[in-house]
């Protein structure tokens, strides 16, 4: 994940919840990101895959499935690993902001659990989005929440 968040790459945020930093920590470390391991995969073929993926295969919640407290734990957590891997001011400020904005959001304060993880949900989209837009004339602001786009979640 350090190695993805390094180069700007989407990281899924259970890596940077207290049980995913936990597990990062007691799984098995190699010293070569590039590491390999022989699967055997359904239709009976072996693959080589990165040994990260063996590892942490079936454990990694999706982000749009984390709890707000987990969500709030990778605040901090993510914003100090992007700081740490030079990650541009600018797109650490806006992640701060999208992340307040979010637990400012009127609906994550309410009282429907289908609107709470409708944010969840909206802030998984996004933020994959915007990783993929990031180069591209199409980036955006993460940090403007898009109601139009929240509506159809």
């Amino acid at each position: 994940a350090v190695c993805k968040l390094c180069k700007g790459d989407f990281v899924k945020l259970y890596y940077f919840t207290n049980k995913g930093l936990h597990n990062a920590k007691i799984s098995t470390c190699s010293a070569n990101d590039d590491a390999l391991a022989l699967l055997q995969m359904g239709d009976g073929l072996h693959s080589f895959i990165p040994l990260a993926a063996v590892q942490a295969k079936g454990t990694v919640t999706a982000d749009e499935d984390l709890s707000w407290e987990e969500f709030t734990e990778v605040a901090h957590w993510l914003a100090t690993a992007m700081r740490e891997n030079k990650w541009p001011e600018d797109w650490i400020n806006s992640h701060i902001k999208f992340w307040l904005a979010l637990e400012g959001h009127p609906w994550r304060h309410g009282h429907c659990e289908i609107s709470k993880h409708a944010l969840l949900t909206y802030q998984a989209h996004v933020q994959c989005k915007w990783h993929d837009t990031l180069t591209t004339p199409h980036s955006f602001n993460i940090a403007l929440i898009n109601p139009t786009l929240l509506s159809q979640i």
